[in-house]
């Protein structure tokens, strides 16, 4: 049996998902039977066939399986336990949404025109779908794959509606059922009659015409509500009316000439004697009007006033009334005062005459007491009154006192200032404000203290301390009204006027009373009710008023205060009815969830604030809140047994709902599979107050396969059973099977059975420790226990059975095992492995993520009692810094918990203690920097030691030596130090504890030009050059090795050995390191010499500057030819020679003069003796000097040619002669000629 499989079929439907459980062909299964455990609900079983199988647990929903075999000895678990069933499939989330009916159920056009609308949520539900709901005019709806569904034809009442999802498809077919309330339509009908303001219109040009206006104004009860729906009635004959029996007009709503009648529907202009028939229509109603237009009278009535004014003083007036039908808006009023000296004279007063207005009533001020004549006219008729005016002689605070009612608090009631004594009324204008009441119990109490009970979060213990003084501003002052006074007391009241006069009154208290209730009705989802009843009768609005108490429920915002407005729960119209509506109300079609239940607006009659609370002062409301459970659809469990086992027709079905919402009526029944139309047996619980209502037992049934249904307004349940001949014997159960020492167990039998079997406890110590479905004991060790089962429901010579089951108890858990850490560094994609220490047999440990969840699969290893190691695989691994929990259980949650070492996942660091080697190189030459021993897969980053952020090489560890190279960009001559950051995935970056220093060598480089220098003989020469590097330097070649010269500036010269002239040279040189060699290499240089010898000369005179020799170039031979002619230039010339003469300037007369013979050397590189075109450079020059002597030779000067005059002014101004010598020079006279 070991060998069986149990494989799993998932669902698409609701329910028809499947198990097939297959035992191997060669096994003898006779008397076995395969036991399959649902989530929820009784287990089902199955016979093995002889054979080995297969067997199919069929029309599963989703949940946790398990199966097992047994026969009746041996159990055998499935090894793929718990076997979960999945589905695709979600059921329809249905909502829903009514109209109610158009008019009042009691109105004369009044028809079942409400409508429940009915919605499934997209991507629930498969479809088709069927709708229905008993009572609609389209129920049921066709099959459709529509998500809405509209049921028309409705009344008010509770409506019970399904949605049937893939109806008639075995294991798909699923049905929602709710209930919605229709709330009647209880909006106010039209009267049957309605009476029309008559307003006199159209003087002073027409007296006799006037206008009807109906249903007009806004502070008339239900007046404008009315008006409103007849407008919105699209009939055009909704507001007709007839004048003298001629054919109806349309009126329509128009405002009117008087302030105080407002709006109203406005007839055509009528005449005195005109009969006239009106008819109005909402739809649903219909109000009707007639009568015969009045002829205007001048009936009026005037009367005296008396106000107070802030001096305390009395303020007169007139006050005067008339009938809007008899006079026109605005009509002059005259008022003259009589002479008190001349009687029948009559003056008129300031600002006479005066305008009506636009009501029915004004009132003047008059100047002092006096006979007035008052006319009144309106341009159609005119009438006079005379009114008295005397002096006011009692003040009218004596006709003030208080009265009582209830208020808001349970146990207070309230005092209200009234027009009179034992009456009720509004305050008037009479009295000089501000008054001021002081109250005070009549016993003389300084303070009361009082509890109240309610309402709810304005309950509590106040104290109201005396006296409690309060002052009234004004006639519309909302003090005038004190709240929230202890109740059942006697007050006495001192009013105190603006002027000094007081009175004093004596009231008692009335008391506040609660009883409330609230109830929820559950019921299907969006189907539940809430019904309260404060039962307060006396709370707050006590008589006829517009104002009353307001509700509305909220969603509960999460504190326990109002949040999101759900509905208008009573807001009482304007009506003076129904006052009191507010304090008991039903609210269906709700969902589940927190609600509050929020009232307000608590007035004391006829005052439209919260009046003065003695109390707390200031606005309340107070709040009532409410939970609607979470419906859920019952779950029923169900069990088979057979009185005697050996009676085939004493089998039972015993049925019980074991969770869920049930809603009543609630019909239980059994049905045999081959007949599913007719129950075998029926059984109905109509409250939960029944016998059996949540249970049932169904007897003397046959072995068979039978379903029980539970049903419903929100549900059909079928819940397959099979009572089979080879019953598994009855199995009990422990709430733990493990425990720790002293833990306590429930045993229980069937689950959820308490009414089929009469139970008896033992343990196999011999002890009875109980009887009944379940007990509870204290287990100290490990223990069998045994249950006597007896069959107690119907039966007749019961059959006993014995069921055991053993507790195991294990040490208590060690929460203090150590656990290890996991370093991730360089882990990759593998899997890691955790160890806990000491671990204990017996106890499974699980790895918990993060937030403490499992994983699934999930990641347990069982306690060995040493070193446990669990391997989490790589799809388990956290990132860097996450902690994981480890879980430790003996299988029992009160022997469980987590240990207090957790996992730490942490970055580490990889190896830095590295020996490290560097290369020195030559400058513009790339480094290798050495890594011994280098991690595998480990990061190498290279910096500058001087700057850690530019990364200037990076390499991946191998393992063995890592050699990284610097490129020579990064280099520069001299010492360059490198750190070496190592790092991984993730791991902690790190530096190496050992740096990297590479030497850069120079190059060895040349200053200046290499020159050559030959001996006098020009038979040898030397090279010398000037060198930057090294030392010591190596030179090899022609001229080695030569000689060395240190600067002293960090150069060096080097002379060659004499080196024969006319052999080329090519000498290599290098420094120490030997980074480069330098190469001087040229031909032989010619080892010429620049020889000048310059000629003697004799003295040389001349007579004239023109006898100085003129020649600017000469050859050798001329220069040799020159003077003695012992002038010499060498044939051993470097270059070539030219040689230039130039004579020093004249010196006008005699003197000396300065020959220059200069003999030029220029270089000649193409040596062709030639001075060619650029060859302008001058290796040699050498000047000669000739002087010559100028001596001039006498001349004979002009003759006088002067002459004698006779007269001065004969005298012939001389021209002055031109005198040369004999050189040609021309003479200058040194004195005056």
């Amino acid at each position: 049996m070991a060998g069986f499989t149990a494989t799993p079929t998932n669902g698409t439907c609701f329910a028809n998902g499947s198990i097939t459980v297959q035992v191997p062909g060669a096994v003898n299964c006779t008397n076995w039977v395969a036991i399959l455990t649902p989530p929820s609900g009784s287990e089902q079983l199955l016979s093995i066939p002889a054979n080995g199988g297969p067997v199919v647990f069929t029309s599963l929903q989703a949940g946790s399986y398990s199966i097992r075999l047994f026969d009746g000895l041996t159990t055998v678990q499935a090894s793929n336990n718990p076997i979960v069933i999945t589905t695709s499939y979600v059921s329809p989330i249905v909502t829903s949404s009514n109209t109610i009916t158009t008019c009042n159920p009691a109105s004369t056009n009044y028809t079942d025109d409400a409508t429940l609308t009915v919605n499934i949520n997209p991507g629930t539900g498969l479809g088709p779908f069927v709708y229905t709901c008993t009572g609609a005019t389209n129920s049921p709806s066709a099959l459709t794959m529509d998500r809405n569904y509209t049921f028309t034809g409705l009344a008010a009442g509770s409506y019970n509606f399904s949605v049937t999802d893939q109806p008639g498809v075995s294991g798909c077919e699923v049905s929602v059922l709710q209930t919605r309330v229709i709330a009647a339509n209880t909006s106010l009908r039209l009267p049957a009659t309605t009476t029309p303001a008559v307003i006199k219109v159209g003087c002073p040009i027409t007296c006799n015409t006037l206008q009807l206006y109906f249903l007009y104004g806004n502070t008339i009860p239900n007046h404008q509500f009315w008006r409103q729906r007849i407008e919105s009635n699209p009939d055009p004959n909704r507001a007709m009316i007839s004048i003298n029996g001629a054919p109806a007009v349309p009126m329509v709503v128009a405002l009117s000439p008087v302030g105080y009648i407002g709006s109203g529907f406005e007839s055509p202009v009528l005449q005195a004697g005109d009969t006239w028939s009106a008819t109005f229509t909402d739809g649903c109603d219909i109000t009707t009007a007639n009568g015969i237009i009045p002829t205007p009278t001048s009936a009026l009535s005037a009367f005296q006033g008396t106000t107070t004014v802030n001096a305390c003083a009395y303020q007169y007036s007139i006050y005067s009334v008339w009938d809007i039908q008899n006079w026109c808006t605005n009509f002059q009023i005259t008022i003259e005062l009589e002479d008190s000296l001349m009687p029948g004279t009559f003056n008129p007063i300031a600002g006479s005459p005066f305008l009506s207005g636009f009501s029915n009533n004004r009132t003047i001020q008059v100047p002092s007491i006096g006979n007035y004549r008052v006319t009144y006219d309106d341009g159609c008729h005119s009438t006079i009154r005379f009114v008295n005016i005397v002096e006011q002689t009692i003040n009218p605070l004596d006709n003030y006192s208080f009265y009582t009612s209830n208020t808001l608090r349970e146990g207070t009631g309230g005092l209200r200032l009234a027009t009179c004594q034992s009456c009720t009324g509004s305050l008037s204008t009479a009295l000089s404000y501000p008054l001021t009441y002081s109250i005070m119990p009549t016993n003389g109490d300084s303070s009361i203290v009082y509890t109240a009970t309610h309402p709810y979060n304005l309950t509590g213990t106040y104290t109201v301390n005396f006296p409690l003084v309060v002052n009234i501003n004004g006639p519309s002052d909302i003090n005038r009204v004190i709240r929230d006074l202890p109740g059942n007391t006697s007050y006495t009241i001192t009013i105190t006027d603006a002027c000094g006069y007081s009175v004093t009154r004596t009231q008692t208290t009335l008391s506040a009373t609660y009883n409330p209730t609230v109830t929820v009705l559950q019921s299907c989802a969006n189907s539940n009710t809430i019904q309260y009843d404060l039962n307060s009768p006396g709370v707050a609005n006590i008589s006829g008023t517009f104002t009353h108490g307001q509700v509305f429920l909220h969603q509960d915002n999460g504190f326990g205060l109002p949040g999101t407005l759900i509905q208008s729960v009573h807001v009482e119209p304007v009506s003076i009815v129904n006052i009191n509506e507010w304090k008991a109300q039903s609210i269906p079609n709700l969902s589940s969830g927190n609600y509050v239940l929020r009232f307000l607006n608590f007035r004391t009659p006829d005052i439209l604030n919260q009046q003065y609370g003695a109390t707390i002062n200031g606005f309340e409301d107070f709040l009532i809140p409410i939970t609607i459970a979470d419906y859920q659809d019952i779950i029923v469990d169900t069990e088979t047994t057979f009185c005697n086992s050996a009676d085939p027709n004493s089998g039972i079905i015993f049925a019980e709902v074991s969770s869920g919402t049930p809603v009543y009526p609630l019909t239980w029944q059994v049905f045999s599979i081959s007949d599913p139309v007719t129950p075998l047996q029926t059984y109905i619980a109509n409250s939960p107050l029944d016998a059996n209502a949540l249970q049932q037992a169904f007897n003397g049934l046959v072995p068979g396969d039978y379903f029980v249904r539970t049903s419903s307004s929100c549900y059909i349940l079928d819940s397959n059973v099979t009572i089979d001949a080879a019953q598994q014997t009855p199995q009990i159960s422990a709430s733990q099977t493990t425990v720790c020492p002293g833990s306590n167990v429930i045993l229980a039998g069937i689950p959820t059975s308490d009414g089929l079997y009469d139970i008896t406890w033992t343990d196999n110590f011999g002890n009875t420790i109980g009887t009944g479905i379940s007990v509870s004991t204290t287990v100290t060790q490990t223990t069998t226990f045994t249950a006597t089962l007896t069959p107690a429901v119907g039966c007749v010579n019961p059959q006993d059975y014995s069921s055991n089951i053993l507790v195991t108890v294990t040490d208590n858990p060690d929460f203090s095992l150590a656990v290890s850490n996991v370093d991730l560094c360089l882990n990759g994609s593998n899997p890691v492995d955790v160890t806990i220490s000491n671990s204990q047999l017996g106890f499974t440990y699980e790895i918990l993520d993060e937030n403490g969840n499992p994983f699934v699969p999930a990641i347990t290893g069982a306690g060995n009692g040493g070193d446990l190691v669990i391997t989490i695989p790589t799809i388990n691994l956290p990132a860097v810094g996450v902690e994981y929990t480890v879980a430790t259980s003996n299988g029992n949650v009160g022997c469980s918990g987590n240990l207090v070492d957790t996992i730490l996942f942490f970055a580490g660091t990889l190896q830095t203690n590295n020996a490290v080697n560097a290369s020195d190189v030559c400058i513009s030459s790339d480094g290798v920097i050495t890594i011994v021993n280098s991690v595998d897969g480990a990061i190498y980053n290279v910096y500058n030691a001087s700057d850690l952020v530019t990364i200037l090489a990076t390499e991946t560890g191998t393992g063995n030596n890592l050699n990284i190279t610097i490129p020579a960009v990064n280099l520069t001559v001299g010492t360059n130090t490198f750190t070496i950051q190592v790092s991984g995935n993730q791991c902690t970056a790190a530096y190496l504890d050992n740096q990297a220093t590479i030497e850069v060598f120079p190059n060895i480089t040349q200053s200046g030009s290499t020159t050559t220098s030959c001996n006098v003989l020009g038979t040898l020469y030397t090279v010398s050059a000037i060198f930057s590097g090294e030392a010591p330097f190596v030179a090899t070649g022609t001229g080695a090795s030569g000689t060395w010269v240190d600067n002293g500036n960090g150069t060096h010269t080097w002379t060659s050995n004499n080196i024969a002239a006319g052999v080329a040279y090519s000498i290599n040189i290098q420094d120490t390191n030997a980074c480069n060699t330098i190469n001087l290499a040229a031909v032989a240089p010619s080892c010429c010499v620049f020889e000048v010898t310059c000629p003697t000369f004799p003295v040389t005179t001349v007579a004239c500057y023109a006898d100085i020799p003129t020649a600017t170039s000469l050859t050798e031979a001329q220069f040799e030819a020159l003077g003695n002619a012992d002038g010499v230039i060498g044939n051993l010339s470097c270059g070539v020679i030219e040689i230039t003469a130039s004579n020093a300037v004249d010196p006008g007369c005699e003197g000396n003069v300065i020959g220059t013979y200069t003999v030029t050397e220029y270089a000649d590189p193409n040596d062709n003796d030639i001075r060619d075109l650029g060859e302008d450079t001058v290796l040699n020059t050498q000047n000669c000097i000739q002087t010559f002597t100028i001596e001039r030779e006498d001349f004979t000067m002009p003759a006088n040619a002067s002459s004698i005059v006779a007269c001065p002014a004969d005298v012939i101004v001389p021209t002055v002669p031109v005198v040369t010598d004999n050189c040609g020079n021309t003479l200058t006279p040194s004195a005056p000629v």
